[in-house]
């Protein structure tokens, strides 16, 4: 892709982003004034569901080429295979669970079997949500557990501040929250524990650890800034704070630890949070462009 494309793109997510938060804000305003919930549904379903999509076949698109750039025994290679693999999981979890299941003629399974959407449009939502977009945080966590081990061995040591100190203990303190509560759920219930809510529970503490990993390669690519190389991994770990304060927030709402009214603003959070996973791969292949642009000026002095 040449470099005036990928620019386009970069700025398709960004400007995209920031007028989904403002015209989502407005139809929330709308709701909470109203009551009325026309503006609202037709707004997730006709500009988040097609926004969630392409940011993650932007995502997987640039994982897979940022992959393709590294040979097979350098380091980074494994990890951005998974990285790639995960984003593909979370194309399939955005096209079922945003897009599938909608009763609008903005889904192309609408228009071929309508009654089946009506009749279980919740059931491809869930299914799309918690088996292919939850295993996903699981590969990201291996992901990000391959890169820490290679930037150790190249000497890029974790070196925490108060506040990445205060972040991980606050991640402990959230999953013991969630192992206490699962652990009173699956004994106190008198219903059989389902597939999907065991998978609900193996995210929350897949989250918990990928979100310390995150808070940890955050850290250590600090030596490596302000260059681009650090930008994939300062987006990927702002994309998984995000999905962990969503997570957080709709937890507290849930136990009315938060009022419920957040629960409303709440559902903006994840256009930043695609946004964000996808301008991870994004930066690493535009990091890649110009070091080989570079090698390229550099051989073309040698010649002359």
């Amino acid at each position: 892709m040449n470099g005036y494309w990928l620019q386009k793109v970069r700025r398709v997510l960004i400007v995209g982003t920031w007028l989904l938060l403002a015209v989502g804000s407005l139809a929330i305003l709308d709701y909470t004034t109203t009551g009325e919930t026309q503006f609202l549904r037709s707004f997730f379903a006709y500009c988040a569901g097609p926004f969630y999509l392409f940011a993650a076949i932007v995502e997987a698109f640039f994982a897979f080429a940022a992959a393709k750039g590294f040979e097979s025994k350098e380091p980074l290679r494994r990890p951005w295979i998974l990285l790639s693999v995960s984003a593909i999981l979370h194309c399939v979890s955005q096209l079922l669970a945003n897009l599938l299941n909608l009763t609008t003629y903005i889904n192309p399974l609408y228009w071929i079997a309508p009654d089946f959407v009506r009749q279980h449009g919740e059931e491809v939502r869930v299914f799309g949500l918690h088996y292919f977009g939850d295993p996903r945080f699981i590969l990201l966590g291996i992901a990000f557990w391959l890169i820490l081990r290679a930037e150790k061995k190249a000497g890029l040591g974790v070196k925490l501040n108060n506040l990445e100190i205060i972040l991980l203990c606050a991640t402990g303190v959230w999953v013991m929250v969630h192992t206490i509560t699962a652990v009173e759920w699956f004994i106190t219930t008198t219903q059989d524990s389902s597939l999907t809510k065991q998978m609900s529970w193996i995210f929350d503490f897949a989250l918990g650890g990928v979100t310390v990993l995150a808070i940890l390669l955050r850290n250590s690519v600090k030596a490596l800034e302000p260059g681009i190389i650090a930008e994939p991994w300062k987006c990927y770990s702002w994309a998984v704070f995000i999905t962990c304060m969503g997570d957080a927030g709709i937890w507290a709402i849930s136990y009315s630890i938060l009022p419920p009214f957040l629960l409303n603003l709440s559902w903006l959070i994840w256009f930043p949070q695609v946004t964000m996973f996808a301008l991870g791969p994004w930066w690493q292949y535009q990091a890649m462009k110009t070091a080989a642009s570079e090698v390229h000026v550099d051989q073309s002095k040698n010649i002359r």
